[in-house]
């Protein structure tokens, strides 16, 4: 018998040993070559022994060790194959419980075997097969909270409006009641927050619109959210439309004292953005925020509150912190005491509305006898104003005014960056109380004070407690060196405000001569006459010099000097500086 054909029958007989009952049918001869020892190739001439041999005596599928025939080995079972068990390991090799194996697996079954997804209540979810999106859920932008359920990240206000609303806001008329729409959108926000988008148009709501649900019990439970309008902004005038966008909100119910917008914290994460807000004259405060924290409000303009239209205030266990305002547009009406920016906190002392930023704020005030406020600093401390202005005004208004009737250690460490107070206001800063320097009230302080749109004497810098302005020099230093003769009467500076200032001079001989002195005059005009200070001689023999200050009152006129020389033999030379700084 040939090597090849030993090793077939040896295998045959160890199948018929294990029972798999295969017998021989053979439906042709097959003649293999003798190969030599230690050859292993292939000496059969034809390969269809593989083919008939094999593929049309061997059926599929094989049990194994129970006498079935065909097939792939498996172990039969007299256990319910149930989907669950299809995940334990090695679970396909068991039968279906009937002593025979298990059928095909069906997609269903596959499926079936896979637990279901369970979102986060709180304590964490469970993996398992995710819930299907809807139709329209990519086209909204929809993604899977952890919650389980698909959310959007974007509302659009319109998709909760009847055709009726759509069309008038659309129109700008004003005349249908959006405010349960919108609330509606902000409601479909998940808690982690959305963005709800507002398309260009008129929005008239007969009441409030809240964001949050926050309260002096615990934070709210939703954040995140921001309101954004589309559109072109608009280019803005503040005695025409008094816009900045082409989204804009307006109150349409009856006469309150509420609030059009409020943002109801404590919430960390807030936006509002390309929205005008118009009270209309019938409601308090334009936009309101409690307690919230670390948020954006940019391109936004606030109008026609009777109390304030943008006011902050804080609950018991929250700050107004860490927050972002840019490119303002604030117009106060014509309303006694009514206010621009309000800002205040608790007074009991434990929070208040700090650390926030403000850049490019435009306030615009009613120019008109009555009292009214730019900015209203109460409970507030280390707010950063970055240019800003505030125009208009009349006798009794005041741009900028400090408030310490609540705690006399509050308002303390405000700062501007580039402050114009100017408009019609005779007084352009105020106090209301008394602040309390001794008992932790620090300074608020002004850096770079506008004088464009001053009017009036005197009006250049405060002088208010607890309100300090580093003192500037207005004027061109003088710094002659090199000088060996008489200077004829020169201009320094002419003044442009009635005030108070200080002249400082340093004068030295740098190059001794053998005789000679020199002097310096300085002139201004107080209440209409000519006031001159002339310096102790400084001899010109021997290296020194003189140095003073003097304060003086001007009015707007200009500042001369000039210098006397007398008596000079050899080669003496001294130098001059001047500069000149307003006090008030």
């Amino acid at each position: 018998m040939t090597r090849l054909a030993t090793i077939i029958y040896i295998t045959f007989m160890t199948w018929v040993a294990m029972g798999l009952g295969i017998a021989p049918a053979f439906s042709q001869q097959v003649t293999c070559a003798t190969r030599s020892v230690g050859d292993s190739s292939n000496a059969c001439a034809s390969t269809s022994f593989v083919q008939n041999q094999f593929a049309t005596n061997l059926t599929f599928p094989v049990t194994v060790s129970n006498g079935v025939s065909g097939g792939i080995p498996c172990f039969t079972s007299t256990a319910t194959l149930s989907a669950s068990t299809l995940l334990v390991a090695n679970s396909f090799m068991v039968g279906g419980g009937a002593g025979t194996c298990p059928s095909t697996i069906t997609n269903a079954a596959a499926t079936a075997a896979l637990v279901p997804f369970v979102g986060d209540s709180g304590s964490g979810g469970t993996q398992g097969v995710v819930p299907a999106p809807a139709a329209g859920d990519k086209s909204a932008g929809k993604l899977l909270n952890a919650n389980g359920s698909w959310v959007p990240y974007q509302v659009n206000v319109f998709e909760y409006m009847s055709p009726t609303q759509i069309a008038d806001v659309v129109a700008g008329t004003f005349a249908q009641d959006v405010s349960t729409p919108i609330n509606n959108a902000i409601a479909a926000c998940p808690s982690y927050g959305c963005e709800v988008l507002f398309p260009p148009g008129g929005y008239g709501v007969a009441s409030g619109i809240t964001v949050g649900n926050g309260s002096a019990g615990g934070n709210s439970t939703m954040m995140g959210i921001k309101l954004k309008g589309l559109g072109q902004h608009v280019s803005s005038s503040f005695f025409g439309d008094k816009t900045i966008s082409t989204a804009r909100i307006k109150y349409t119910g009856g006469l309150t004292g509420g609030n059009l917008l409020k943002m109801s914290g404590p919430i960390n994460g807030w936006g509002i953005e390309d929205l005008t807000f118009d009270c209309n004259l019938l409601c308090g405060t334009v936009v309101y925020l409690q307690s919230m924290a670390y948020g954006d409000m940019k391109n936004v303009s606030m109008v026609n509150g009777n109390a304030a239209q943008l006011a902050t205030q804080t609950l018991g266990i929250s700050n107004t912190e860490g927050n972002s305002f840019s490119n303002l547009l604030i117009v106060v009406p014509d309303v006694a005491f009514a206010r621009g920016i309000s800002l205040d906190g608790n007074v009991d002392h434990a929070t208040d509305t700090d650390l926030n930023s403000f850049n490019n704020t435009k306030i615009l005030l009613p120019m008109t006898s009555t009292t009214t406020y730019g900015l209203y600093l109460k409970n507030c401390d280390t707010n950063t104003f970055v240019s800003t202005n505030v125009f208009g005004g009349g006798a009794n208004s005041a741009p900028i005014l400090f408030d310490y009737t609540g705690n006399n250690q509050w308002p303390t460490g405000n700062m501007f960056l580039g402050l114009d107070p100017g408009g019609l206001s005779t007084t352009k800063f105020a106090n209301s109380g008394s602040p309390n320097q001794s008992g932790g009230a620090r300074p608020n302080k002004i850096y770079g004070l506008s004088g464009a749109n001053l009017a009036g004497a005197g009006q250049e810098l405060p002088n208010l407690l607890n309100l300090t302005a580093p003192i500037e020099q207005i004027a061109p230093w003088v710094s002659l060196k090199g000088q060996n003769a008489t200077i004829a009467p020169t201009t320094m500076w002419t003044a442009y405000n009635e005030g108070d200032y200080r002249i400082s001079y340093y004068l030295a001989t740098t190059t001794a001569g053998t005789a000679g002195t020199v002097s310096a005059t300085f002139q201004w005009t107080d209440n209409g006459q000519n006031q001159t200070l002339t310096t102790t001689n400084l001899n010109l023999n021997a290296k020194g010099y003189l140095q003073g200050s003097i304060v003086v009152h001007s009015i707007p006129t200009g500042f001369l000097y000039w210098t006397t020389v007398g008596g000079v033999t050899g080669s003496p030379q001294y130098e001059l500086m001047i500069h000149i700084e307003q006090l008030t």
